[in-house]
């Protein structure tokens, strides 16, 4: 539950912060009530750390934030839309999105400017980010083409991964001057990845590309259902 979800990434978050990471990108948007304890204690390691990215979701047309208390302790918002091709691809990734008048930057922009200490410039057909020149034209409502890292040879991501359930007790030390990016799913699965590769291997679950999926870590004892196959707990699910 988010009770569950808040208490554990708190202590996550307390230990990671040990290891001084570049930026933590939580792809959680944490907008229902929750426990006050469980969100002062969430806030006050969000606000330690000081280089939190928190989520906002776009939901018939406005923006889903965080609660007060957890936004005021991140140092930003990032938006998590998606923008799937006809065919169930995500080729293109919107660099802001806009709603109801208010807009924001995505999530990985907001972390790359952080790590660079800089501000986002913007020209008509770019972003600029310190010395970075980021080609992402206004009329293409910023967008830009999205880099797949490819897996190995057993369909296993190259990127470093770990689950909270292993963060808790191991060393952080993973993580040191690294961006983090967490993320949980959801029962609702708002936040659904998509397999961008002819297949996508979850432990033993072999994901068709193109199938939406919740990704994310999976807390211990949380279960999804991916292609009529359930991922239990513990599981790392990647783009």
């Amino acid at each position: 539950g988010q009770r569950q979800l808040r208490g554990t990434l708190a202590e996550a978050l307390e230990r990671v912060a040990a290891v001084q990471p570049k930026a933590v990108v939580i792809d959680v948007t944490f907008s229902d009530a929750g426990e006050d304890d469980q969100n002062a204690r969430l806030a006050a390691a969000i606000r330690k750390l000081g280089n939190v990215v928190l989520a906002c979701e776009q939901l018939d047309g406005r923006w889903a934030k965080p609660l007060p208390v957890l936004r005021e302790a991140a140092a930003a918002l990032g938006h998590v839309a998606a923008d799937p091709e006809a065919d169930g691809f995500q080729r293109m990734m919107p660099l802001e999105k806009t709603a109801a008048r208010e807009r924001f930057w995505a999530m990985s922009l907001e972390a790359f400017r952080m790590t660079r200490n800089a501000k986002v410039i913007e020209t008509p057909e770019s972003l600029i980010v310190g010395e970075h020149v980021i080609p992402a034209p206004i009329h293409d409502w910023r967008r830009i083409r999205i880099r797949y890292y490819p897996p190995d040879d057993n369909g296993t991501s190259r990127i470093p991964q770990m689950s909270v359930k292993r963060a808790l007790v191991e060393s952080p030390e993973l993580f040191r001057g690294k961006v983090v990016f967490v993320g949980a799913t959801a029962q609702t699965d708002l936040g659904n990845w998509l397999c961008l590769y002819a297949q996508c291997r979850y432990a033993s679950s072999l994901i068709q590309g193109g199938a939406t999926y919740g990704g994310g870590i999976l807390l211990e004892g949380s279960n999804s259902t991916v292609m009529n196959s359930t991922l239990s707990g513990g599981v790392i699910g990647i783009a």
